[in-house]
């Protein structure tokens, strides 16, 4: 979500690949991991018009704790899930932190990254900073961790036009909301929760292989957001996009999953 809602079209070039409803649809390809890698970001500890709520009651700060705990059910083990929040949440600690990661992550292995957070259509609030982070250096910092299997999710108003300007080879990336539109996200909702939770479900799983894939969660994902944005009845719901963006790069596929789901 974005504090100040700028009405700021961004005029960017998409980097890759982007997959929509009308894309060829794939099956799963066999994905050998390795090692499985996280970085969750939650970048702000304000929400609309819930400045001063308790961390616990922060829909960012619950977006990073339910989705590092999806992935430890999923074969993430915790000492390699990093979990930047509060005093963490700047560029110097997410810029180490992805340098440490490089040294980690190699071919063999998958990496996700998350971040949560308010934004524009050019930059990231990163609470810990005085200055937003912009796209660039958004991508300076993930472009250093290349894994067999990378994927970035932006939650985030105008995340759709970060997403797209990102030129990250080895990702698939996806936004929680189209380029130039606000996003929703409550204390019982957001686009990264609801994608990770499809990416994990076997009833995301359209072919019944025992793998979701990316496009697999994003299609099942989008699906679901429709309907709880259907039942919602808020004039900030009204103004949000539902609508994920997926692109993905030269080197990865929207085919690629994390390997067989376990569920809840």
């Amino acid at each position: 979500m974005n504090k100040l809602l700028p009405l700021v079209l961004s005029l960017g070039c998409a980097y890759g690949t982007q997959f929509g409803p009308n894309s060829p649809q794939g099956t799963a390809e066999e994905t050998d991991i390795q090692d499985k890698y996280a970085l969750i970001v939650v970048g702000s500890s304000d929400i609309g018009n819930y400045y001063g709520i308790p961390q616990s009651q922060n829909p960012f700060y619950i977006d990073g704790v339910m989705i590092r705990d999806r992935l430890e059910q999923n074969g993430f083990k915790r000492e390699n899930i990093h979990f930047l929040h509060g005093a963490d949440a700047s560029y110097a600690k997410l810029t180490e932190t992805a340098v440490e990661l490089s040294r980690k992550v190699d071919g063999n292995d998958a990496f996700v990254a998350v971040i949560s957070t308010h934004g524009t259509p050019f930059a990231l609030e990163l609470e810990a900073d005085s200055q937003m982070m912009r796209s660039g250096q958004l991508e300076d910092a993930i472009e250093k961790i290349r894994p067999k299997v990378g994927f970035l999710y932006i939650d985030a108003c105008y995340s759709g036009s970060i997403v797209r300007d990102l030129d990250l080879p080895n990702y698939v990336r996806v936004s929680s909301t189209e380029s130039g539109t606000p996003a929703y996200s409550s204390t019982e909702f957001s686009g990264a929760r609801n994608y990770l939770k499809a990416l994990f479900d076997e009833g995301s799983d359209a072919n019944k292989d025992g793998r979701v894939t990316f496009a697999e969660a994003f299609m099942a994902s989008n699906e679901s957001a429709e309907r709880y944005q259907a039942g919602l009845n808020s004039q900030m719901a009204d103004m949000a996009s539902f609508e994920q963006q997926m692109y993905y790069g030269d080197n990865a596929s929207p085919y690629e999953n994390l390997g067989p789901y376990r569920g809840e």
